[in-house]
């Protein structure tokens, strides 16, 4: 069983939030470099049964990349249980999983508490993803064989089974809906749209000329909410030790971004 995995409870890299206990703010005018940490060298997968090369194994589930992402926003988690406490007062090593049978199987649950959030998400995925993003907090995963999946009708649309649970805590839960598509599909552009996407109201006719418009300030509101939407999926990433140069040059990307709209914003 995965069970839980040992992200590091602190970063070499401080990066406060952006609003101050005392009110001020307090915006770098670049991200923080990445952290220093070493990928993964392993340089093969359990699959089938086999030991494969990593990079075959990354080429493949890219291709794949919609149809995975779709059985995991398809399936759910069915607890089979009043609480979530195994025999021995134990946090439950597996959880029961409701998925379609027209798409590729879920391999494992994803269980996240965070930071600064009372939440814990949970959600199926798939092992093969988080092992092959050379992140050495993942490496435990690639020597895991996949859960054996009973037959089923051909007419059934659903299967039950059960999965084991891998946990991580995050920092952050800004954002980690983004994070997890990239993890997925790696596409540096719906990333950085994502982080990117901030509404900008029309400036109110009745404004006198040469004033700093609501609709400004609210502008330069919404662009410092974004900016502590990249500071999360930063620390988020951050934390997960993905090595991936794309993922840190589009963080790099959206910071420089959404920075210099604000400097605009701040000087009309």
């Amino acid at each position: 069983m995965p069970g839980a995995l040992a992200a590091p409870r602190s970063l070499d890299h401080p990066f406060p939030p952006l609003l101050a206990p005392d009110g001020s703010l307090r915006i770098p005018t670049a991200l923080p470099s990445r952290p220093a940490f070493k990928p993964s060298n392993r340089d093969q997968i359990a699959l089938d049964g086999e030991r494969v090369p990593l990079a075959f194994a990354q080429d493949v589930l890219r291709s794949v990349a919609p149809s995975l992402l779709e059985s995991v926003e398809h399936a759910s988690i069915h607890k089979d249980r009043d609480d979530d406490e195994d025999d021995h007062g134990d946090a439950a090593a597996s959880r029961l999983v409701l998925a379609s049978t027209v798409l590729p199987y879920p391999t494992l649950v994803l269980s996240v508490p965070f930071d600064d959030s009372d939440e814990l998400l949970e959600m199926p995925a798939h092992r093969l993803v988080l092992a092959t993003l050379e992140s050495v907090l993942f490496e435990p995963l690639l020597d895991l064989q996949d859960p054996p999946v009973d037959g089923n009708d051909e007419q059934d649309t659903h299967i039950f089974f059960s999965l084991p649970v891998c946990s991580i805590r995050l920092p952050c839960r800004r954002n980690w809906s983004a994070l997890h598509h990239f993890i997925y599909t790696h596409s540096s552009s719906d990333l950085l749209d994502t982080l990117l996407h901030t509404p900008i109201p029309a400036a109110s006719s009745s404004e006198p000329s040469g004033s700093i418009s609501s609709s400004v300030r609210h502008s330069r509101e919404a662009i410092i909410d974004q900016l502590e939407g990249v500071r999360a999926l930063h620390l988020n990433a951050a934390t997960l030790q993905i090595p991936s140069a794309e993922l840190w040059d589009t963080l790099r990307r959206a910071w420089h971004s959404l920075y210099s709209v604000l400097e605009n914003a701040q000087h009309p």
